[in-house]
C-alpha cells in the first residue's frame, strides 16, 4: 500500500513553527537517538559508526546470514578500520560553533522531544503533536536518514550529512575508505552493494526511521515498519508570508 502525503520542501514560509508533526513515545525516542549520532558522528567521532553494525547481528545471525564467530570478526576489523581513520583524519573534535548552526537545531529539537515523551504513555496509538520549522525537519530528515543509510552500509551518505559544514575534514577520504571495505560490515562479495532498508538483515528500527523519512519527505512509499506511521501538517497560520 502506498502512502503519499504533503511534499515539505515545496513548502516555505517565515514563521518559526512551521509544521505539526504527531509522534508517539517510540517516534520521538527513535529520533532522539538519530539526532545523537548525527551529532556525534559530525563533531568527528567516526568510531561511533560501529555500534549500528552490532544492532544488525541479532537479526543476521537468526537469518543464518552469518556465524556468531565470523560476524564478531567482521565487526572487530570494521571497528579498527573507523579508529584509524579517525586518528587519521580528526586531530580535535569538533565543537558546538564549529558545528552552529546544525548543533543548535539538534538541540533544540531534542529539548522539544523531551518535553512531549513525558505527557506519551508507550501505547503506539497514544500521540500528540509537537511544531517544527523547516530547519528542524530538514535535520530530522537528514538524521533519520543517516542511520538508515549507515545500517545497510551506504557510508556515502556522510558527504550530505557533513555537506555545508565549516569543518576541516577530509570526508572525501574517509568514505572512499568505508566504501572500498564495505563488506565488512555487509559481508557481501560485491564492495559496491550495500545491504537494503526492506531486508530481513537489518535492524527494525531502521525500517521505522526508513517509514518516518519517507513521510517527511512527502514521497510514495512502501511501509516497512511495524509502528504506524507519523503524520506532517503544515501549521495554518496567517502571520505566515509565502512565496
Amino acid at each position: 500500500m502506498a502512502f503519499y502525503v504533503i511534499a515539505l520542501h515545496q513548502l516555505k514560509c517565515y514563521n518559526a513553527d512551521m509544521f505539526r508533526v504527531y509522534l508517539n513515545k517510540c517516534h520521538c525516542k527513535l529520533i532522539i537517538k538519530t539526532l545523537d549520532l548525527h551529532k556525534t558522528i559530525i563533531k568527528g567521532e567516526i568510531n561511533k559508526i560501529s555500534p549500528l553494525m552490532m544492532e544488525n547481528k541479532k537479526t543476521q545471525i537468526k537469518y543464518n546470514y552469518d556465524f556468531e564467530e565470523s560476524f564478531d570478526f567482521r565487526a572487530h576489523s570494521f571497528f579498527n578500520l573507523l579508529c584509524d581513520l579517525e586518528e587519521e583524519h580528526v586531530k580535535r573534535y569538533f565543537n558546538v560553533l564549529q558545528l552552529y548552526p546544525r548543533s543548535d537545531i539538534i538541540v533544540g529539537v531534542k529539548k522539544k522531544l523531551y518535553l512531549l515523551i513525558g505527557f506519551l504513555s508507550g501505547d503506539s496509538c497514544d500521540v500528540l503533536p509537537v511544531s517544527f520549522s523547516s530547519d528542524e525537519v530538514s535535520v530530522i530528515k537528514l538524521s533519520l536518514e543517516l542511520y538508515s543509510n549507515l545500517l545497510c552500509g551506504k557510508f556515502e551518505i556522510l558527504s550530505k550529512v557533513f555537506e555545508g559544514l565549516r569543518v576541516d575534514l577530509n570526508f572525501e577520504s574517509i568514505i572512499s575508505s568505508l566504501c572500498e571495505n564495505r563488506d565488512l560490515f555487509t559481508n557481501l562479495v560485491d564492495k559496491n552493494s550495500p545491504l537494503n532498508i526492506s531486508s530481513n538483515l537489518i535492524y527494525y528500527k531502521g525500517k521505522w526511521a526508513w517509514d518516518m523519512l519517507g513521510v517527511l519527505r512527502g514521497s510514495e512509499f512502501e511501509k516497512i515498519g511495524s509502528i504506524p506511521l507519523i503524520k506532517i501538517e503544515e501549521v495554518d497560520d496567517s502571520r505566515r508570508i509565502r512565496y
